[in-house]
């Protein structure tokens, strides 16, 4: 895979041409150790007379040595500048084939040069240069490629589980941090969130959506303190497959991420938005009770009426106009809405409305209680509205974590080919 560091070994008349001059710094281009150069003074009398012609020969054949070191290098740069003319801090996209191409290009100048001297040349981190290793030149043993090639690399039985919750439909509508998370928590899977875009990245696994959208930058609104602080409600639409139109308003709350309250209608109204926030209210009130809650909402029709004036006024909620009471959208119940979509009801069949009820059940229950968010390191919203989630539970994550990686040191031990021992 590339040159290793080894033990340094010395030409005989190299080491009776510094005996006999009794000067350990003879030679210093050489790198001579200084206590190295003193034992062979000491041992004079065990080495042979040498002469100065061999001595200059030595010399030369070092010398000679170092050129072809400092071609191989100046050749790789050549190559990699042509493969790839961008910095590696850049992060400019590199091309499966442009990977393959350079690391190539490393193992051949790492015939005459070390390893770390080549990537530090072309400012390649070693990390980024083992990724690509793993991702094209895997060791092979008789029955083909080595299950594992590094003692903390994820084992063939990992990588089989790390495939099987990426390609299940059952798990389509979790993101992949989110599915991090699951798989720490249930125990199926114990690594990092690198090694699976990593490993998604090598193996090209496609996840079943059949919809994909671009990502959008990430600004920081406005946040709560405590739940029930600060509530959020919208609507949105879908459209049928006989091309009827499918209300959904929710209410959301700030802190925990938690759906509150929902319902799914043919029309949208005051009438319907005062009857949401008082299934809300109700909710709450049977577990904790509220005061002077912030409930902010755009500006449609549905919420700038005096129906719902009213009613926020008389229940002690503060209705909020978000881009004009505040300077805020209401970008995280929007939020909400493109994952239900775009992860979920995209790639569903829906007829009518009592579809899309049962569909919205489902994802808005698994949203509450089944899918963790790495915003609140592996808790659930439910766990966070409720208080269920404390560092106990995050320092069990990474103990499991920790353990993980010495299981699979210990299998590699254990299972390792004969080219990788």
């Amino acid at each position: 895979m590339g040159s290793f560091k080894k033990y340094r070994q010395y030409n005989h008349e190299i080491k009776l041409a510094v005996a006999q001059s009794k000067n350990p710094y003879l030679f210093p281009e050489l790198k001579i150790p200084r206590t190295t150069a003193i034992y062979w003074i000491k041992k004079t009398h065990k080495l042979e007379a040498i002469s100065p012609a061999k001595i200059e020969s030595e010399r030369i054949n070092l010398l000679e040595f170092q050129v072809k070191q400092q071609n191989a290098l100046l050749k790789l740069i050549r190559k990699v500048r042509c493969i790839f003319p961008h910095s590696f801090q850049a992060n400019k996209f590199i091309s499966k084939t442009q990977r393959k191409n350079i690391v190539k290009a490393i193992q051949q100048a790492a015939h005459w040069n070390l390893i770390k001297d080549c990537l530090k040349i072309i400012g390649l981190s070693k990390r980024i240069y083992s990724q690509w290793l793993t991702e094209f030149f895997l060791c092979q043993n008789e029955f083909g490629y080595c299950d594992q090639r590094l003692p903390h690399q994820l084992t063939a039985d990992e990588l089989k589980v790390m495939k099987t919750l990426l390609l299940a439909h059952r798990y389509s509508h979790f993101s992949i941090p989110s599915l991090c998370l699951l798989a720490q928590r249930e125990k199926k899977l114990l690594c990092s969130l690198d090694s699976w875009y990593k490993y998604i990245r090598i193996f090209g696994w496609i996840r079943p959506r059949e919809e994909q959208k671009k990502e959008t930058p990430f600004k920081i609104g406005i946040r709560a303190n405590a739940p029930n602080e600060i509530w959020h409600i919208d609507v949105t639409e879908v459209t049928t497959q006989k091309g009827d139109t499918i209300y959904i308003q929710i209410v959301y709350d700030n802190f925990s991420r938690y759906i509150l309250a929902w319902q799914v209608t043919t029309q949208i109204g005051g009438r319907l938005t005062v009857e949401l926030l008082k299934k809300a209210k109700t909710l709450v009130m049977e577990d904790k009770g509220i005061n002077d809650t912030k409930v902010i909402m755009d500006g449609g029709p549905e919420n700038y009426n005096f129906p719902v004036l009213r009613f926020s006024t008389s229940h002690r909620l503060q209705r909020l106009i978000a881009m004009v009471d505040i300077h805020f959208s209401n970008s995280m119940a929007e939020s909400l809405f493109r994952c239900l979509k775009s992860n979920f009801l995209n790639t569903e069949d829906i007829q009518n409305k009592s579809e899309v009820e049962k569909k919205v059940s489902f994802y808005f229950n698994e949203h509450n209680e089944k899918i963790p968010k790495a915003l609140f390191k592996g808790a659930t919203p439910k766990e966070i509205y409720l208080n269920l989630w404390n560092q106990d539970h995050v320092e069990e994550l990474k103990r499991n974590l920790f353990l993980a990686r010495e299981h699979r040191i210990k299998i590699f031990q254990n299972k390792s080919c004969l080219v990788c021992t």
